[in-house]
């Protein structure tokens, strides 16, 4: 009998068999086909259940949940209930306190969510934050409190009065109080007003007045007067036109309304602010001509916010031959300024430049000047006139105050000179000739002057005999000081060395599986932890084409571009490939650092560790000469290649030998898979469990035990005859003497062991001495 194959399908029936229906086995026949629509929806449904169970299918109907769950809300605001979907349930949720204490408050602040953080009852305009209403003061509080008609007058600090216009002499006035309506004021005395050649005649209601004027002033009089100001330049054709108007149109300016002051250095062209010692105010005009931007220089109107342009400069026709004078500042007051652009400028775009075209007192003597009303002279008793008057040739020299000399170089003993007086040329001063060939010299005769006159090479009687400690100074420090070529320098880095003290030298470090800073140890470093190239793929652990994975261990760190922090080897695939602890986040070749000997004893990511040899007798890499052989215990699973419960997989690497109890010959580790399981290139024979297995050659930097072989045998005898001997004891044949000894009778046996028996030999014991082990730090 065979078992159905069962299709996950809702059946739409289960068909049954007529009564006289004839049955047949076999999987597709007739017999079976109602057994396997009900085996069909048996599996429909554990599909279902399955899915509902594990979450793939959503349960859409359900009166109760399993586990009640409690839904919770926190932050500004705490609410909880349990619900296990049996009926609705409320609770009441309790707001978080805001830190205000209940109240009622005319001032409130409140955040983002409208929840209020703070409030306040003020008591003033500005605790509202109100700017723009008149504070209440005594003036205010009189005005509140009068109560006579008329216009307000302030007769004083907190009082008030109402006033009426009342009509004086010649003049009538209508609503003086302004209460009905704005005072008429009208005149009542003057009634007519004419004029003669050179007076005024005034008719009023009352009498007459004359004035009589010194000259005749009507439209066709030509008055003179001894001087008339004006107060602006002339904008129509007939208007008159002041003496500096006219001046600056010869001089072919176009003179712009005076500026309050101008600057003396790049400035922000917003607010008020103070320029060359002038404290502005909004409307008062500058002129700006120090920008950084020069296409922003010109005339401004300073304001509380961005400064504008003044109207008679703000296009630039107006600011060719532009002319404007400076009223105040510390550097440029009573200076006037000329705009030096030409036609043909674009406003804010091309560069704007003013220069200095007058001022009072512009010039100012300096140093060794006079000034005399417009002309500039040599001041009397300076250097700059006596050099003026200076007649002779030669180089001057200050000989006093006021006074200069004219010089000329003259040749002393052992030199030359050319143009001495420098008239024709730069002078020159040239060594005469010693009479000395050019040359090199090792042995050199010198005159009083420090000039060589004679040379010659050393003779034996000019070199002492010195020994070392003559020389205090200049000692070489280095072998190629000394001119050495042939000879090491320093020991290189990871040559591991035993010391016979407890301090190790200053190149040397112990040998304690201490964490060492990389940034201190980089040789080190660099011979302890090799850098190798690996293939690595984006979002995989895998790791391949290495060059060997022979001194490569489970739980060692692994560093590199695209490898995660803290990544560490989790298997040894092959000879070329490992599997990581985390997914790669880069794809190709990529340099990879090693760390053999882990980060060191308590390190992190910017350590290295050495190797702790303390108390360790150390031996040759066995490199496959199969000499080195350890014990192995593992789990073998007959007909499987993997061996289990391994202590640890450290030391172990893919390829190296396995022999023993159900381990074909030949087999040697294909995979280590982790920290404590390995796979063999052969499936074991056997099942066993803590089977002891022997593994040959293990990583270098490998540390493990070797057991002191012990010899033991057995004999067994009848008290008259040996019967059987085992381990160490061999019996050629069996019979009487083979054993002699005291025996009562039946079956007597003892057991040997080698390590009962003194050596035959001279020793009785390994001597050894105990050294510091050390490893050369290469720096």
């Amino acid at each position: 009998m065979g078992n159905l194959i069962e299709t996950v399908v809702w059946e739409a029936g289960i068909p049954y068999f007529a009564a006289d229906a004839i049955l047949t086995g076999g999987p597709d026949c007739p017999d079976n086909i109602p057994i396997q629509a009900l085996a069909n929806r048996t599996a429909f449904l554990k599909k279902q259940i399955d899915d509902a169970v594990s979450g793939a299918l959503t349960v859409m109907y359900a009166n109760r949940l399993k586990t009640a769950r409690n839904i919770a809300m926190t932050g500004d605001g705490s609410w909880n209930v349990n619900f296990d979907g049996n009926g609705n349930v409320t609770a009441a949720m309790t707001l978080a306190n805001s830190g205000v204490v209940a109240g009622t408050y005319r001032s409130v602040t409140v955040d983002g969510k409208g929840r209020v953080t703070a409030g306040s009852n003020p008591t003033t305009l500005a605790g509202y934050g109100i700017t723009d209403a008149q504070p209440l003061d005594s003036d205010l509080t009189a005005l509140a409190a009068l109560v006579t008609t008329g216009f307000y007058v302030n007769t004083g600090v907190g009082t008030v009065a109402a006033r009426t216009l009342t009509a004086g002499t010649g003049i009538s006035i209508a609503n003086g109080d302004g209460v009905a309506g704005n005072p008429a004021i009208t005149n009542t005395g003057v009634t007519s007003l004419t004029g003669t050649a050179n007076q005024v005649n005034v008719s009023a209601a009352t009498g007459g007045v004359t004035l009589s004027l010194p000259q005749a002033i009507h439209s066709g009089a030509k008055p003179s007067f001894a001087q008339v100001a004006l107060a602006a330049d002339p904008t129509s054709a007939l208007d008159a036109a002041t003496k500096q108007y006219v001046d600056n149109m010869a001089a072919g300016l176009e003179v712009k309304t005076s500026v309050r002051a101008a600057t003396t250095a790049n400035i922000v062209l917003s607010g008020t602010q103070t320029i060359d010692g002038v404290a502005l105010v909004a409307g008062d005009r500058v002129l700006v001509k120090n920008q950084g931007t020069a296409s922003q220089n010109g005339l401004y109107l300073v304001a509380a916010g961005a400064w504008t342009r003044t109207t008679d400069a703000d296009a630039w026709g107006e600011l060719v031959s532009a002319f404007v004078f400076v009223e105040s500042g510390t550097t440029n007051a009573d200076s006037g300024w000329v705009c030096t652009v030409d036609q043909g400028g674009t406003l804010g775009n091309t560069n704007i430049t003013w220069t200095q075209f007058a001022g009072a007192g512009t010039v100012t003597a300096g140093t060794g000047l006079s000034v005399s009303g417009n002309q500039v002279s040599l001041a009397a008793g300076s250097n700059v006139l006596a050099l003026h008057n200076l007649a002779s040739t030669g180089m001057v020299v200050r000989t006093g105050a006021g006074t200069v000399a004219a010089r000329t170089l003259t040749a002393g003993a052992g030199v030359t000179v050319t143009n001495g007086d420098g008239v024709a040329g730069n002078p020159t001063v040239a060594l005469s000739a010693s009479g000395v060939v050019a040359g090199t010299y090792p042995k050199v005769t010198v005159d009083t002057y420090g000039r060589v006159t004679a040379g010659s090479a050393l003779a034996a009687a000019d070199i002492p005999a010195l020994d070392w400690s003559k020389i205090t100074s200049g000692l070489p420090t280095t072998l190629a000081g000394y001119g050495i070529t042939d000879a090491l320098s320093a020991l290189p880095a990871g040559i591991p060395l035993d010391w016979s003290g407890l301090t190790p030298p200053l190149w040397a470090v112990v040998r304690d599986g201490a964490a060492l800073s990389r940034a201190s140890y980089t040789s080190l470093y660099a011979a302890l932890c090799p850098a190798r190239n690996g293939t690595l793929t984006n979002g995989a652990n895998t790791v391949t084409g290495l060059s060997t994975t022979l001194d490569m261990w489970v739980g060692m760190p692994v560093e590199g571009v695209g490898v995660p922090a803290g990544a560490t080897v989790a298997s040894i695939t092959s000879n070329s490939a490992i599997t990581l602890s985390a997914n790669a986040t880069a794809t190709g070749v990529q340099s990879l650092r090693l760390f053999p000997f882990g980060y060191g004893n308590g390190g992190s990511a910017t350590t290295f560790g050495v190797p702790d040899d303390r108390g360790l007798h150390t031996r040759a890499y066995d490199s496959g000469r199969g000499y080195e052989q350890s014990t192995l215990t593992a789990n073998t699973t007959n007909a499987s290649n993997v061996l289990a419960g391994i202590t640890s997989t450290r030391g172990l690497y893919v390829g190296m030998p396995v022999s023993g109890a159900g381990i074909p010959a030949s087999t040697t580790i294909s995979e280590i898979v982790s920290a404590v399981s390995v796979k063999l290139s052969a499936n074991a024979t056997a099942t066993a469990s803590a089977v002891a297995l022997t593994v040959t050659g293990r990583q270098v930097g490998a540390e493990g035990t070797d057991a002191i072989q012990n010899i033991t045998g057995g004999v067994a005898d009848t008290g008259t005859a040996v019967t059987s001997v085992t381990g160490a004891f061999q019996a050629s044949t069996s019979g009487t003497g083979y054993w002699t000894g005291t025996s009562t009778g039946g079956a007597d046996g003892f057991t040997f062991d080698a390590s009962r028996v003194a050596r035959t030999g001279p020793e009785t014991q390994v001597k050894r001495r105990i050294y510091l082990p050390i490893i050369t730090l290469g720096d």
